[in-house]
């Protein structure tokens, strides 16, 4: 990448990272394309990232259906409805690829639709009781309502088609919610009157889809939709006591999330009302495929537990990786998911430096922005902060190696750059890596950074809130020159975010924790064995539920290794696990609240 242009080097504000405050309470809506995205172009990636995920949980779906007992024949028609299903869904995603035709588009949807539909019921007919095909079931179908609601500007008449779906949408997803829980939880917690309240709740949400089928006006729906939210307030005692449940707590969040947006789309005055679940801040923790993967996510709720999430925030042809960051973007208490690509292979074509923004709800694709010049495509390094007291969501982005260590800040509720510098040399080729976190407890983010290769391992802390160097110190050796990771957490729990830094390929092996302003180590941790050369990322995230973050290792390439995790209180062991298969050795990027 050649130098970034002088006039694009720009001098922190004394208000770089500071904003007009928000509403209290009412979470910004955020902004689709913007930095070099035109509407088209969103538009497009919201298919391709729908149809995408629709096309893996089909995938899925098929490979249940496979393990049914079942006659022959049927096996074989069960086995053709998902071929086809798939390659449909494959198809569409595809097809939005090189068009932003909104018919065409629409004519392939509903074409998918009734394959979808068809497989679906059949499947569901013969596989009624057994649990794996029931969850697979309810997550094609998550992924196919997902998908239509983005064709609800192309319908003929587009409002109400919209709110229709997503009623309905609400109304499956409450009975996906009630299988989930009898499931999951005895009678004595998932109880029958808990059951049928739920049940009311969806009713509720079916007598509002119902009306406007009839004739009846958004104005009566308005009058059902309050009707729905005090039922879904009243529910909020008994379905916070399921919350332990990871794979419950998220379809919990499912089906908050469509209801909010049956609000939003009936224009209820002063926004839609459903509680804030205390449920929904309990945190997220994401992996994302490094050097020779293809861009896969793996979304976990608990990290000993199955993935609530798992696709490809990109090209799923693209074997750069990807990298992640986890913060909560737009105030509604649930973490949203950060993704931009990485460096290419030797010899392939790598991404633009696109960054997106997935609903940590739903993992819709809600952002994405050009976070440099279109040209450069060696990949993207990312970090993001929770929405702030003023009213900022901020992304941080670092140009990887080959680029000069250019830092650019963005705030996603207005879609303006609002930081770019660089944090070393801009003559340095190694790129830069970043975090955020806030170091001097004043409420705002500031930006944490690290070198990459071929530069002393120089740490820097640049405030939030005028642009001032707040440290400068090494993590290791001045001679240490193989780049460094970067991650904040209060693990001290001082109301101050300490920094983690990682080595990177060849480095030391050593995991250590700072006091940022002072510069002063507080501890070491060592993960994988002396042989291992790839480097380690890292993250803090409370794995262990102590009040405490904790140390979260992640290997970067050169042999198939778990990520671990280390307690904050002690630096002793707590867990690990493989967030892939176990024998991919291009290593783990990680994102944490």
């Amino acid at each position: 990448m050649r130098a970034l242009p002088t006039f694009l080097v720009l001098a922190f504000s004394s208000a770089s990272l500071a904003a007009q405050p928000v509403r209290p309470g009412i979470p910004y809506k955020p902004i689709g394309g913007f930095g070099g995205i035109s509407t088209d172009q969103f538009f497009q990636s919201q298919v391709q990232h729908a149809a995408g995920q629709l096309h893996t949980e089909l995938g899925n779906l098929r490979n249940e259906t496979a393990r049914l007992k079942a006659p022959l024949p049927v096996k074989v028609e069960l086995s053709r409805l998902a071929d086809r299903a798939v390659k449909e869904a494959d198809d569409l995603r595809r097809l939005a690829a090189v068009t932003a035709d909104r018919r065409r588009l629409l004519a392939a949807d509903r074409q998918l639709d009734e394959v979808v539909d068809a497989f679906v019921a059949r499947a569901q007919q013969l596989g009624a009781g057994s649990p794996g095909l029931n969850t697979a079931i309810a997550r094609a179908q998550y992924a196919d309502q997902q998908l239509h609601a983005l064709f609800g500007s192309v319908d003929p008449n587009p409002g109400l088609g919209r709110i229709l779906r997503t009623a309905n949408a609400v109304v499956d997803q409450v009975g996906n919610l009630r299988e989930e829980a009898r499931d999951e939880f005895p009678g004595n917690v998932y109880t029958p009157q808990l059951d049928r309240s739920i049940r009311s709740f969806g009713f509720r949400n079916g007598s509002l889809a119902r009306g406007l089928e009839t004739g009846g006006t958004i104005a009566a729906a308005q009058i059902e939709y309050e009707a729905a939210s005090q039922r879904w307030r009243a529910l909020a005692p008994g379905l916070n006591a399921l919350t332990g449940n990871a794979s419950v707590r998220l379809q919990i969040a499912r089906v908050e999330g469509l209801f909010r947006q049956l609000g939003d789309q009936l224009g209820i005055a002063g926004g839609p009302n459903p509680p804030d679940f205390g449920f929904l801040n309990k945190g997220m923790f994401a992996c994302g495929a490094g050097e020779g993967g293809g861009p896969r996510v793996s979304v976990f709720a608990q990290i000993s537990g199955r993935p609530i999430f798992d696709f490809y925030a990109f090209d799923p042809l693209f074997r750069g990786g990807v990298r992640v960051a986890v913060a909560d973007l737009n105030g509604d208490g649930f973490p949203e998911l950060v993704a931009a690509p990485g460096g290419p292979l030797p010899g392939q074509i790598g991404l633009p430096p696109i960054v997106r923004v997935f609903d940590g709800r739903t993992m819709m694709l809600t952002s994405e922005f050009l976070a440099y010049d279109r040209t450069w495509t060696g990949g993207v390094q990312v970090a993001a902060a929770n929405l702030t007291r003023q009213g900022k969501a901020i992304i941080v982005t670092g140009a990887d190696v080959g680029a000069g260590p250019h830092v650019k800040a963005f705030d996603l509720a207005t879609g303006r750059e609002v930081a770019s510098f660089y944090a070393y040399d801009q003559n340095f080729r190694g790129g830069v890596r970043v975090a955020l976190g806030d170091v001097d407890g004043d409420g705002l983010p500031d930006i944490v950074t690290a070198p990459g290769p071929q530069h002393p391992p120089q740490i820097k802390v640049f405030s939030g809130l005028n642009s001032r160097l707040l440290a400068n110190w090494l993590a290791y050796d001045a001679t240490h020159v193989v780049g460094a990771y970067v991650a904040t957490a209060d693990i001290t729990k001082n109301g101050r975010a300490d920094v983690i830094v990682g080595p990177d390929v060849n480095g030391s092996g050593v995991v250590r924790v700072f006091d940022p302003l002072r510069g002063t180590r507080l501890g070491d941790v060592t993960p994988y064995p002396s042989k291992f050369r790839g480097g380690i990322r890292v993250a803090g995230h409370d794995v262990n539920n102590d009040g405490v973050l904790d140390i979260v290792c992640a290997p970067g390439p050169d042999l198939p290794a778990p990520v671990r995790v280390f307690d904050g209180r002690n630096s002793k062991p707590l867990v690990e696990f493989y967030p892939f298969e176990r024998t991919f050795a291009g290593g783990v990027f990680i994102g944490a609240k």
